[in-house]
């Protein structure tokens, strides 16, 4: 059933309009996305995948290989990056050092926004053809604008939203087993392996689950160019994926895999040790449902989570050759994957949500299509879709003022009671209320949601101010705190570097004036 074209396009309009106005043309602090934007101005302007000269050096997402720091990210984004960077660098004279916020902002709104976009108008569709009802297919589209961390995600450069298109990509096209199912599964394998391109772990889950599928698929009905024609499509993006990654650090896997081989940090090759203790536990329960729960924050995926949970427990007359039962217990995999295999416990460190899981909103989401197959409209549904659309509206729009908030990373699976960094949709909600004004009262109350230690508060908080580019209020919370604790050596040394970096900033823009 063809989706209606003008409901199609309004979604898209207000999609475009959300990136267009949205897009964040700053690098956060975490160094996820100054990686990436490194190596694409490393590719373009320097010719070489080193990090060194290029104005993202410091972050802390690399690899040292022959005394050279590179990225340690699957290397196809960036590449694809480097290719829509180059005509404006070589045809139009741009560079990072004199036009970092304009280059940030269309290569973000291009690629990421691009894919959200995409994104959306395929599961309006999709859903459409699922639930045929209009009503359904708007509402639960509208969800996964406004209410899944989709946006928050899309309007700062990463690989999260790309992969979601992929593997929502990857599993229409599976689930086309018509007359061309051949074809079909040509790009499913495509799409599929795209997906692990940008996202090895959840990529790889989807494609090793989805060949299974076809390989039954294909025996069943005794037609084996099904099978070939997927392997064929996966195997495109993923020689692709690997010669990359031979280029620059000489291994097929992305470098965070072997990054105990180098001076570097995680290695997800021996991460899972701590799966069997008491903590674990804790760690599942606020990685799901707690301060940084993908249902907590995405109440919707939780619907479509025990729909399609549902879905994978009914027996269809050949159980084994379905593709939303596939799909399903792919993502059931991925999530105990990345909770077993987070080496540090970190929720995706400095992050809004469990950011791992975010490459699984759209297939997650999909089985909610079962509330509006039936004619009978029901009230129930409509407020629990609408209750759900609203709570997550909320806590969307506190993630996309800040993608990557000043949060706690690392150390041990929960953070102390009084951390300031264990809630980021509290972290974004003080520091947005203190960069309209720091000296208010409501401010200063507010800051005791993240501690009761004022001064510990204090310091995550003109972290993240930092992050969204407030610098001034980020000054004024500190000088007031070292008013009140004039002892405390990191917070003369928080307002000795920021004062450095605005010297910095400021013979920068001179320099670029007087040329």
């Amino acid at each position: 059933m063809k989706a209606p074209v003008r409901a199609q396009i309004l979604i898209l309009a207000a999609g475009a309009i959300f990136f267009l106005v949205l897009t964040k043309s700053r690098v956060s602090l975490s160094g996820n996305e100054a990686s990436r934007f490194g190596t694409i101005q490393a590719l373009v302007e320097l010719s070489t995948l080193s990090l060194d000269k290029t104005l993202y050096a410091w972050t802390p997402d690399h690899i040292d290989v022959d005394q050279e720091i590179i990225s340690n990210k699957p290397p196809l984004l960036s590449f694809v990056g480097a290719l829509v960077y180059f005509p404006l660098h070589h045809g139009l004279g741009l560079t990072f050092e004199k036009n970092e916020g304009a280059i940030l902002y269309w290569l973000t709104l291009l690629l990421c926004g691009g894919s959200a976009l995409l994104l959306y108008g395929f599961f309006f569709a999709e859903s459409y053809r699922e639930s045929r009802s209009l009503r359904g297919a708007v509402l639960l589209t509208i969800a996964l604008m406004a209410g899944t961390l989709i946006p928050v995600f899309a309007v700062s450069f990463n690989n999260h939203t790309v992969a979601a298109l992929f593997l929502f990509l990857g599993y229409r096209s599976a689930r086309r087993q018509g007359e061309h199912a051949a074809r079909s599964s040509f790009f499913a394998g495509l799409f599929l392996g795209l997906g692990f391109a940008v996202d090895t772990l959840s990529g790889a889950i989807f494609t090793a689950a989805f060949f299974l599928e076809r390989g039954l698929l294909a025996r069943n009905r005794g037609q084996m160019s099904i099978l070939g024609m997927y392997a064929l499509g996966a195997l495109i993006p993923g020689l692709t994926e690997a010669v990359l990654n031979l280029i620059g650090h000489g291994h097929l896997l992305p470098a965070i895999f072997y990054c105990a081989q180098y001076k570097s940090g995680q290695n997800v090759l021996e991460s899972g040790r701590h799966i069997f203790t008491l903590s674990f536990a804790r760690y599942c329960f606020h990685a799901l449902l707690g301060y940084r729960g993908l249902i907590s924050y995405s109440p919707i995926l939780g619907v479509g989570l025990v729909l399609g949970c549902l879905r994978i427990k009914r027996k269809p007359a050949n159980p084994a050759l379905s593709p939303d039962r596939t799909a399903q217990l792919a993502s059931l995999l991925c999530i105990a994957a990345y909770l077993a295999v987070d080496p540090l416990f970190a929720y995706g460190g400095w992050s809004y949500g469990f950011r791992y899981l975010v490459p699984l909103t759209a297939v997650l989401l999909l089985p909610a299509c079962r509330l509006f197959q039936s004619e009978a409209r029901s009230k129930l549904k409509l407020t629990l879709v609408g209750g759900t659309i609203v709570w997550g509206s909320v806590v969307t729009a506190l993630g996309v003022y800040q993608p990557w908030p000043c949060c706690f990373e690392g150390g041990g699976p929960i953070p102390e009671s009084d951390h300031p960094g264990r809630n980021p949709v509290a972290l974004n909600l003080v520091t947005a209320v203190t960069a309209a004004n720091p000296q208010s009262d409501l401010a200063r109350d507010l800051r005791k949601i993240l501690s009761e230690d004022d001064i510990l508060a204090t310091k995550m908080l003109s972290r993240n101010l930092l992050g969204v580019d407030k610098t001034d209020q980020a000054l004024s919370v500190l000088r007031e705190a070292r008013r009140n604790s004039p002892a405390d050596p990191e917070l003369k040394a928080l307002i000795q570097a920021i004062r450095k970096q605005q010297d910095a900033r400021e013979d920068t823009n001179a320099l670029r004036q007087a040329e």
